[in-house]
């Protein structure tokens, strides 16, 4: 989740449900950090992959386009990377959301669109152009960079369910209070505006609405955990997800 760095006084609160504190710490761990990190790897191993054979391809073929899947598949990999060492690396928080619902919702959203791949696809319901695929292509190297970018700032702030740690306020945290879920939306966008399968548009709406209730839950820990520090933040960065938007 991002949280951003800033020295603060103690949390006003934390929100902890019965369903992680009646697990040992490990099991609770297991589920919130271990586990997906696993998953996390697992992708950058495929993005890795998926690199080398651009790479062998670039060597051929030195297009942009390709130097842009190469440089994509590079950065997507280095982000989903450098989240699983974080989620590994991290330390307890002062204040954490471990109610069921809110942990369902948001492993959900972390790894909807991969569980969609292994789905039938359905109809096609659009597909573009060459120059439509190319805006696409360029869409999901921005949001693989600002992923990247974004994680830089966070450190091992970044967790899969909402906590609170330190409040992060550098960095793409400066323009928007969640420039990682605008990450993600930007290389879902980008795939879409490629090729759309009646699966993917199915997923890419249901995610939209998982990330909307994920921000709000995410928002009312970091006020309770750092209420003046929060508001602050909220009034100076004034948009959440999209920019001039909300």
């Amino acid at each position: 989740m991002p949280v951003q760095e800033a020295n603060l006084a103690n949390s006003s609160g934390s929100r902890e449900s019965p369903l992680l504190t009646r697990w040992p710490n490990g099991a609770a761990r297991a589920l919130i950090a271990f586990a997906p990190a696993l998953i996390l790897v697992g992708l950058a191993v495929v993005q890795a992959n998926d690199a080398v054979q651009v790479w062998q391809q670039y060597t051929t073929d030195p297009s942009w386009v390709v130097a842009s899947e190469l440089a994509r598949s590079v950065l997507y990999a280095s982000f989903v990377l450098g989240g699983a060492v974080a989620l590994c690396a991290t330390r307890g928080p002062r204040a954490r959301d471990g109610r069921g619902v809110v942990i369902a919702a948001s492993l959900i959203a972390s790894f909807l669109m991969i569980g969609v791949t292994f789905l039938p696809a359905g109809p096609v319901l659009w597909s573009a152009s060459t120059h439509i695929y190319q805006v696409g292509l360029l869409l999901t190297v921005f949001g693989a960079g600002l992923a990247l970018a974004s994680l830089t700032s966070l450190k091992t702030n970044f967790s899969i369910v909402p906590e609170a740690r330190t409040l992060v306020i550098t960095g793409p945290y400066r323009l928007l209070r969640h420039p990682i879920y605008l990450a993600e939306l930007l290389m879902i966008v980008g795939v879409v505006v490629g090729q759309m399968h009646l699966a993917t548009l199915i997923g890419a709406l249901s995610l939209v609405v998982l990330q909307a209730y994920r921000i709000q839950r995410e928002e009312d820990l970091l006020r309770r955990a750092f209420p003046e520090a929060f508001e602050e933040f909220a009034s100076r960065t004034r948009f959440r997800l999209l920019p001039l938007l909300w």
